[in-house]
Formats: C-alpha cells, structure tokens, sequence
C-alpha cells in the first residue's frame, strides 16, 4: 500500500508541479461552477444515453488489492491539440469511481470528436460534459495513495494535467514481461490493450469505438492476471528511447513466455469474470 503518494497537477505555465487540490476547492475557486455530487460523477455514462450499466462486480473482491485503481481517458481534437473528452476510474473489481464526459477547455474549440475510435458525440459533450478543472479534480482525489493500473499511462496522464510516481504506477502497454505473452520474440514495442485482453483474457474488444469504461475494467483484469509475477523497475519496460531489451532484439526465450501467457490465461479463465456494459 503506497503512503504519502500525490496526484499532481502539471502547470503550463511553471516546470514545477502545483499541490494537489481537492475537489471542493477547486469549486471554490470557480464560483460559477456548479457542485457535482459524487454520485454523479459515479455513473456510468451508458445511463446518460439511456443504455443499460453494468451491474455488480466484474471482478472477485479481493482485500489485498484494495489499494488500485484503473484509469482509462478517451479524446477528442481541439484546435489546441488533443484533449480530454471522458475519464473512467474504477477500483480493483471494476466497479465505477468515476465516469464523466469533459468539456473542452476555456478557449478551446473541438475540431474532430473521433467517434470512430473515442466513441464521443457533440450530443455527449454538449448534454453530459462537466468542466474540465472539476472532472481533473475529482480523478486526483481517486489517485491520492493508490496504485494506478493503466495502459501507456503517458497519454492519459499528460491530458488530464496530472503526474503519478512511477513506483505506485503498473502500465500494461510497456511492462515487457506482457509484451512477450503477446510477442514472444521479436523487437519491443508497446503492446495494445486489444491484443492483451485476447491473449490473457481470451476476450474482444475495441470492435470499432473504443469505450474507456470497457478499457479500465480490462486493464485491471489484465493486471490482477499476472499481478503475483509482476517485475518492478524501469529496466523490465518498454522505453521508446530503448527500443530493444537485453537480448540484443531477439527477444526472451520465446517458449517460456508462450508457457506463462497459456497458464496465466487458463488461471483467469478459472475465475468468475463477467464484462457486461
């Protein structure tokens, strides 16, 4: 369990990281913004539109993993770049801890809402978005002392304007031991999140919009897979500056990984898992 872990926001202005705020003051200091009860911003948007929510956990309760929490964002293209247009936090079994559509930010105009691959219409951000400082806020509360569970942690961190310490963070884009039960052999690179639920999980999805409530909960079903074995230290992941492990490109030992990725997947597939959305 991580003690004294922050949630930092990054500051466009200073290379210093500002302390975190909590989510009443950051109302505070927008006095035209409206409070956002917690229940709010705990339902899963699939209820805004009218769709069926997924019930119960998806995942078995487990007390030593209390300590994590999944992070998935999807985006869209303002005319200052990408930016946030939804954030989806779950705990350890999958239950939601915060979903919410964002609005773009002050000044910034939505160019493209990649519904192809975000899965964001005008209608969801106009209907259902929150602002941005609340929806920014309100996911730093969630981070403060947990482990965070994502998939390639840069992206999503860099566009909600927080930093995580490494040491209390399990990314499952760049942790080699997961790229090599999808690749074996072969050069490092990320790996995609489609590709390991498909392998460990012996699961589909991202079939066309991607849902990032969908792909929280199955980051945390890929990491509670293989959570037992996981290796800590910058040197077991992927950097992009790196680019080949310590094999020279080729690769670990392409049948113990392919023996690790079959018994990880017949574990989880012991276990009661149910992805309903």
């Amino acid at each position: 369990m991580p003690k004294n872990t922050t949630a930092s926001r990054s500051s466009a202005t200073s290379s210093s990281s500002v302390t975190e705020v909590g989510l009443k003051e950051a109302i505070q200091g927008h006095p035209g913004c409206v409070h956002v009860p917690d229940a709010e911003m705990r339902r899963p948007v699939q209820r805004l539109r009218g769709g069926r929510s997924a019930q119960g956990p998806l995942m078995p309760h487990d007390p030593a993993l209390e300590h994590l929490v999944a992070l998935d964002c999807e985006m869209f293209k303002t005319d200052m770049g990408l930016a946030l247009g939804r954030a989806t936090v779950v705990d350890h079994t999958g239950h939601v801890l915060c979903d919410s559509f964002v609005c773009p930010k002050e000044g910034e105009r939505v160019v493209d809402y990649c519904t192809q691959y975000s899965g964001i219409t005008e209608e969801d951000i106009q209907k259902h978005g929150r602002p941005f400082h609340i929806v920014q806020a309100f996911v730093a509360d969630l981070l403060q002392n947990k482990v965070l569970v994502v998939h390639d942690r840069v992206g999503d961190l860099r566009v909600l304007g927080l930093t995580h310490p490494e040491e209390h963070t399990r990314d499952t884009a760049t942790a080699v031991q997961l790229i090599r039960m999808v690749r074996p052999t072969g050069r490092l690179s990320k790996v995609g999140l489609k590709s390991l639920a498909s392998t460990l999980l012996g699961r589909t999805i991202q079939q066309g919009e991607h849902c990032s409530l969908v792909d929280a909960r199955v980051t945390m079903a890929v990491y509670r897979a293989v959570h037992k074995d996981w290796v800590f230290g910058p040197e077991h992941h992927f950097s992009a500056s790196g680019g080949r492990d310590h094999n020279g490109g080729r690769g670990h030992n392409g049948g113990r990984w392919r023996r690790r990725r079959e018994a990880e997947r017949a574990k989880w597939n012991r276990l009661i898992v149910r992805f309903t959305v």
